[in-house]
């Protein structure tokens, strides 16, 4: 069955509550369940602030440092990086997300000091001074689909403007927190996976044949 707002939902709260029992996070802010006209819903960062100002062409170090100063994260974690979650349905059936990993631009303190951090397991990819922060996003977008050029769902690295790499479907909220503690924090998600193994559910396929022929990301189910 298709993934509704609610099955959205549960599964934030399981990330809530993953975080929260193995103290991998430093803040937190609430999700917002947000009702809009023609049927729309909006789950997103507590009071749906308007994060618009992302896309745009600042700094990334600007671009971090505006979005702590604005709280626009669901979680800051230990070591600085942000984490959002947005997505919208139209009559329960998703229309866009922007899931995004936003690393913390500002290293110094970590990678000057490691016997400071060296015995943490969520630091213990952070301390190499040859690290260099990347922002990634999963971007789910019906309405500005163009084949190959901008797939419905795709991951964007960095700020680069035409970096849309196709991926197979949408991304639910556990497949993508999944995919940043395997990628980014390997250490303490190896430490911490007995906890971590919920049950992922995936939304329907949306690449299309054509787009399957270049390189793409596949959600196995």
């Amino acid at each position: 069955m298709p993934l509704t707002p609610s099955d959205i939902i549960n599964e934030i709260r399981a990330i809530d509550e993953l975080f929260f029992k193995n103290s991998l996070i430093d803040k937190y802010n609430s999700y917002s369940l947000k009702e809009h006209p023609e049927n729309k819903t909006e789950i997103c960062i507590s009071s749906c602030k308007d994060i618009s100002f992302t896309l745009s062409s600042m700094s990334y170090k600007d671009l971090y440092d505006e979005s702590y100063k604005r709280n626009l994260f669901n979680y800051l974690m230990l070591d600085g990086a942000i984490i959002q979650l947005n997505y919208l349905f139209n009559k329960n059936k998703i229309y866009k997300h922007r899931l995004a990993y936003l690393p913390n631009p500002n290293m110094e303190a970590f990678q000057h000091e490691p016997d400071i951090y060296i015995e943490q397991p969520m630091y213990a990819e952070i301390i190499e001074p040859s690290i260099v922060p990347v922002p990634i996003r999963f971007d789910y977008d019906e309405t500005a689909f163009e084949e190959f050029n901008h797939p419905k769902s795709h991951l964007t690295l960095g700020q680069y403007k035409n970096c849309r790499i196709a991926t197979s479907s949408p991304v639910s909220p556990l497949v993508f927190i999944d995919f940043v503690l395997r990628s980014f924090y390997n250490t303490a998600y190896k430490s911490y996976n007995q906890g971590i193994r919920y049950p992922k559910r995936f939304f329907e396929p949306t690449i299309t044949e054509g787009e399957k022929s270049f390189l793409h990301m596949n959600m196995i189910r």
